[in-house]
């Protein structure tokens, strides 16, 4: 009895010896995979793999046989059971167990055994059953890559001693937990002295909040996507050693609790930061001492910062090719970058959109290379600083630019728009922008589709654009409620799309009949094209333009005949503006257009109501855009009033017929004289820089009514003059009197 006893233990003893040798893996048959009866994965060997299986449940059947290759079957399994495969450890290297569509099938690592695993490279990528109850730990003494080992490995959370395991020997790391959802163990004590590669290593990895300050990163080149949708992790990093470190991609993008300091980080030799903290929602840690030399993609870097707002002003941007989006959405963001080096930046689109808080000068910004600028300023709704020195010659999009940009209103005509080929909604819900664009040259345009809908504000003379490439200009005036300018003078293009074009805009009878009486009378203009013109009023005077449009097979929607004669005016002045230059004025002045213009008349008067002729300049007769003009007043007074008299040109060169320009008010000559008190009762004291002279004083009407010698101190006395409005004269300088008896 004795003797049997010994034999069973013997027995026993033995059989659980070789069973710690082994690798056990347990199976649930009932989920689907490569076939009811059959597992199916890979193993690579140096020699022929024993194994054996054995039924848990609900029956206990069992079987063995042996791997030939690498490709491993196991077949005559019971249907639905859930089994145990036991693998010796003689000639294994690795095994990969989602190969042959059998991964979700694998619920648990039960023993890892003795075997001395060579790579752990996607082993149980895409067991997304898997939990691992092991005990033991893996020998991983010869393993260097563990790329993405347990990715996709979604209820994985063990084994709670993973934190031992010996990682001394491990070069690469990426991906290793990505999409393991569940994970949240200790794996701060690796050694990870060895790795290279940490990128997204904890990529959607939503639970995991581990201590890992302590790893030793001195060899990683790459954390490219390392805590992407990490949305737990908030770890203290900022000791962490990146001196070799080129690419943080994504680092944290989409980690909303991160938000440790990480200001002292080595990032001389990073060349890639797109996208870093894109979404990382509480996020405002100062970085301002980061060196950015070697910097090229900053792309998407702060977008959807709803707190950041540190100033990184000295960063070095040199090399930096792609600013895209990298503030967009960051809605504090407010700080000085306008000393930025831009010089090599290609694409700025999205940079500023929705920055609400942002209007920092970016005037003296490098932007000779960049050619996209679409939606840069979009929604930036503070921003409104000057940009018009900016080097706009390789943009070919400002689609969207400045749409919804709410207070932006700053000169853009000396921009170069000659290789740009998208304005789509350029200025789409700008409410207040009106300034000159009418020089741009858009010859290479195609589309500006609802490039000023709801741009309420806007009303500048674009005439003179070359609109023949543009394909699409649906709802480009929709609601643009103050643009009253002809556009009479565009040749379209045969395939353009004007749906929508001029509903609800500010074309008044005049300026609509205009339009539709140019393009009728241009040769060019093609049939068959569809106009929105909802509510736009035209004259009897386009009657006969609208009929040959429509015979010419337009369809035009939601015009209104306003039965009268809506002639607009032979020259359309758009501006006139004077100032003083030394000891002259000069005076400047554009037309919108020009029809018999013979020229103009400049007007001066030192009371705003009576007016002489100074000088004439000849207009341009017929002309289509702008046109340009000035004249220097060599003789101004301190107080200058100009006016322009516009003379329409007939076969005799004039018609007699003119038009009067508003009053324009001018500064001459920095004043020496002063007169006071004004309003004056009964005397007037005359300062003239310690001067004596001669003054008079005249009416309104120009007739003389007092003369005297003034000297310092000495009133002139006002009894004898009533009450009104009267000129006081010393020299070449006149001030206005008001007496009040």
């Amino acid at each position: 009895m004795k003797t049997l006893f010994y034999l069973i233990a013997f027995i026993l003893f033995s059989s659980n010896a070789f069973a710690q040798n082994e690798f056990i893996t347990r199976w649930n048959l009932a989920t689907p995979g490569s076939g009811a009866t059959q597992l199916y994965f890979l193993i690579n060997s140096t020699g022929p793999v024993n194994y054996s299986w054995q039924e848990v449940s609900p029956g206990s059947a069992s079987g063995s046989g042996t791997f030939p290759g690498v490709i491993s079957i196991i077949s005559g399994l019971p249907v639905g059971a859930i089994v145990d495969v036991r693998i010796g450890p003689t000639n294994v290297s690795n095994v990969i167990l989602n190969i042959g569509g059998d991964a979700e099938r694998l619920i648990d690592v039960r023993q890892w055994g003795t075997t001395a695993w060579t790579t752990m490279l996607t082993a149980f990528l895409g067991c997304t059953n898997l939990q691992i109850s092991a005990t033991d730990v893996p020998d991983l003494s010869l393993v260097n890559n563990m790329n993405r080992m347990f990715s996709k490995c979604k209820v994985l959370n063990g084994p709670a001693n993973i934190g031992s395991w010996n990682t001394s020997n491990v070069f690469f790391m990426s991906s290793i937990f990505q999409e393991a959802t569940a994970f949240n163990q200790p794996v701060g004590t690796w050694n990870t002295g060895n790795v290279v590669d940490m990128s997204g290593m904890f990529l959607q990895a939503p639970a995991f909040n581990q201590p890992v300050g302590n790893w030793n990163t001195a060899n990683v080149t790459s954390m490219n996507a390392m805590f992407t949708d990490a949305s737990a992790f908030n770890q203290p990093i900022g000791g962490w050693n990146t001196a070799k470190v080129t690419n943080m991609r994504a680092m944290f993008s989409n980690a909303p609790a991160f938000n440790q300091p990480i200001g002292t980080w080595n990032t001389a030799i990073v060349t890639d930061m797109s996208s870093m903290f894109l979404g990382a929602s509480t996020f405002n840690q100062n970085i301002s001492t980061w060196n950015t030399s070697q910097v090229t993609d900053m792309s998407f870097m702060f977008r959807d910062c709803p707190v950041f707002n540190q100033n990184i002003s000295t960063w070095n941007t040199g090399k930096v090719t792609n600013m895209m989006a990298m503030f967009q959405n960051a809605t504090v963001f407010n700080q000085p970058i306008g000393t930025w080096n831009m010089a090599n930046a290609t694409n700025v689109s999205n940079m500023m959109a929705n920055a609400l808080a942002f209007n920092q000068p970016l005037g003296t910004w490098n932007t000779a290379n960049v050619t996209d600028m679409s939606s840069m300023m979009a929604g930036a709704s503070a921003f409104n600083q000057s940009v018009d020195t900016w080097n706009t010659a390789k943009v070919t999009s400002m689609k969207s630019m400045f749409q919804n940009a709410a207070v932006f209103n700053q000169p853009l005509a000396n921009w170069n728009t000659a290789n740009v080929t998208d304005m789509n909604s350029m200025f789409l819900s700008a409410p207040v922008f009106n300034q000159p664009v009418g020089a741009w040259n858009t010859a290479k345009v195609t589309n500006m589709f609802s490039m000023f809908q709801g741009a309420t504000k806007f009303n500048q003379p674009i005439g003179g654009w070359n609109v023949t490439a543009v394909t699409n200009m649906g709802s480009m005036f929709f609601s643009a409620q103050a643009f009253n300018n002809s556009i009479g003078s565009w040749t379209f293009n045969a395939g353009v799309n004007l749906g929508n074009m001029l509903n609800d805009s500010g074309l008044d009878c005049p300026n609509y009949s205009s339009s539709l009486i140019g393009w009728s009378n241009n040769l060019l203009t093609p049939g068959n094209l569809d106009l929105g013109a909802f509510q736009r009023p035209y004259g009897t005077n386009a009657v006969a333009a609208r009929s040959n449009l429509i015979s010419k097979g337009w369809s035009i929607f939601g015009d209104q005949a306003s039965g009268t004669d809506c002639t607009a005016l032979p020259v359309r002045l758009i501006s006139f503006t004077g100032q003083r230059q030394g000891s002259t004025v000069l005076l400047t002045w554009k037309t919108a257009g020009e029809e018999n213009n013979a020229g103009f008349e400049i007007e001066k008067s030192t009371d705003a109501q009576t007016f002489e002729k100074i000088g004439f300049v000849d207009g341009s007769g017929d002309a289509i855009g702008v046109r340009k003009y000035d004249f220097t007043d060599l003789n101004p007074l301190a107080e200058n009033y100009y006016r322009l008299k516009q003379i329409d040109r007939a076969a005799d060169r004039f018609d007699g017929r003119f038009e009067y320009s508003r009053i324009l008010t001018v500064k001459g000559a920095i004043s020496t004289l002063s007169i006071y008190p004004n309003p004056a009762q009964n005397e007037l004291f005359v300062r003239n820089q310690g001067k004596n002279g001669q003054v008079s004083i005249s009416n309104m009407e120009g007739r003389l009514l007092l003369k005297r010698e003034i000297g310092p101190g000495k009133p002139i006395d006002l009894k004898n003059l009533p009450s009104g409005l009267f000129l006081v004269k010393i020299g070449t300088e006149t001030k206005k009197l008001v007496i009040r008896k």
